[in-house]
């Protein structure tokens, strides 16, 4: 009998944790230290929880809508995840998006809130949705958790 197929992408990430959580899932650039530095299954796992828990205490739950404007790489992925596992809808804007085009798409999705890479992204449009402002959150990864290196 072959093995069960992933339902989701979580599913698979999961799936990974539970059979090789010591191995190397991820490799990034970190700006931080001047290298490129792995995690493994489980130190991603343990961030993606750490994320869900930064976005929780922001007051994002099941369900909301999340503005998701990163560029490409760790952070965009432990976001998504996260959003993932709260079981929230992720509304992804393009990092080369114009900042009038980003407010016509994130308040058209009514989002609760967006998250970025670099706060000053926000403050040229002021996100101004819908005679509301949409509260900004710089990039809610981890818990300050450096991986090994």
């Amino acid at each position: 009998m072959s093995a069960q197929q992933p339902k989701s992408i979580l599913d698979a990430v999961q799936t990974h944790v539970r059979l090789c959580g010591d191995a190397e899932a991820l490799s990034f650039y970190s700006s931080e230290h001047s290298r490129w530095c792995t995690w493994t299954w489980s130190q991603l796992w343990q961030q993606v929880e750490a994320t869900a828990t930064n976005m929780r205490s922001q007051g994002v739950s099941s369900d909301d809508r999340i503005g998701v404007w990163l560029e490409n790489g760790c952070p965009w992925i432990l976001t998504d995840l996260a959003l993932q596992l709260m079981q929230c809808v992720s509304v992804p804007i393009h990092p080369a998006t114009l900042p009038r085009q980003a407010v016509v798409h994130l308040s058209r999705a009514a989002c609760k809130l967006l998250i970025v890479n670099n706060p000053a992204q926000s403050d040229e449009t002021g996100l101004q949705l819908s005679c509301r402002t949409l509260p900004v959150a710089d990039v809610l990864i981890g818990n300050g958790q450096k991986p090994k290196q």
